[in-house]
Parts: structure tokens; sequence; C-alpha cells
């Protein structure tokens, strides 16, 4: 279950969903990017008030990249940032260069086909990457998400990559009932 602002704060704080929610997403509101930033940093500062009940993190779209580094610093580790139109123009970029991306793109991020996720899972701590790939029927191992490097995420890690105890992995799944 996710949360999505922008709805009456204190009406998502109050309903019996909200400390519950795997996921709390703020988007960015149509117009001004400043007055847009300004309220998701308010929204986050008011979420990191209330962050011993939240089991999930907060994905906040901002409209200005500049604005990036202070809502981080205000969330913290909770929250992921994302600049929707610098992410499209990079990926509209990538499609001019490359006719046939946008096809690999929708289906990457579209709901259609496989999905990627990330998770931990104790039992494979300590192996190799190699013996992780051959360790699942259902799913694709493609990367990790690495604790120690402040959740890097390593796309294609070597074979000889072992596996550390808070490390997590990307996987490419049909949804997530096969993890």
């Amino acid at each position: 279950m996710a949360i999505v602002f922008p709805q009456s704060f204190y009406e998502a704080v109050a309903s019996s969903t909200f400390n519950d929610a795997r996921a709390i997403v703020v988007l960015a509101e149509d117009g001004n990017a400043d007055q847009s930033d300004a309220r998701a940093l308010r929204t986050v500062l008011s979420l990191t008030g209330v962050k011993e009940g939240l089991k999930g993190h907060i994905v906040v779209e901002l409209s200005d990249l500049d604005n990036e580094v202070l809502v981080k610093l205000v969330g913290g580790d909770l929250v992921h940032t994302v600049v929707a139109h610098d992410v499209i123009g990079r990926l509209m970029i990538q499609c001019a260069r490359q006719p046939r991306l946008a096809q690999i793109w929708e289906d990457i991020l579209g709901f259609e086909n496989c999905e990627f996720y990330i998770k931990r899972w104790p039992q494979l701590h300590g192996m190799h990457f190699e013996d992780i790939l051959i360790s699942f029927p259902d799913v694709i191992p493609c990367g990790i998400k690495v604790a120690s490097c402040g959740g890097k995420i390593i796309l294609s890690p070597e074979d000889s990559y072992v596996l550390q105890e808070d490390d997590e992995i990307l996987v490419i799944a049909e949804d997530d009932d096969s993890l």
C-alpha cells in the first residue's frame, strides 16, 4: 500500500493505514516549481516528525534539481527524490540517439511485463553473486544494493562479489508474488 500526497496531510496521518504504508509518495504540484518544492519540503518535515511509526520510505517528486540536496538532508535515509522532468529529459535524449531504445524503456518501466524489485534475502548472505544467479527459479538477479556504499546499486556485479549481511538483491520478476 502507498499513500499519495497531495491530500490533506492530517487526514492521511490520522488514518489507520498511515503507519502500515510501504511507501509514501509526495507528488509535485503544477505551477511554480519553487512553491511546489517548498510544499514537498514541508511535507517531508512533517513526516519526519512522526517517523517512529513509519515502516516504509518516502518518495518525493521535485520540480527543481537544486532542491534535491535540501530535501534529502531533511528526510535522511527515509527519503528518495525524483526530479521527473530531469529524468524524462535524459530518457528522451537517449531515445533520440538510439531509436529502438524507447520500446526497451517502455518494457522496463511499464506494468505489462516483468518489473524490478529490491529485496534482502538473509539466507543468501555470504554467497558469491555467481551462486546467487542460480538460486532463483522464477526471478533474474541483475544487481546488488550495497549497504556499505550507502545503498549504491551495482548492476551486474562481478561473479566473485560476496553478498554482505545488509546488502539487497536487485531482481527482475513477473510480480512480487514470484519473490
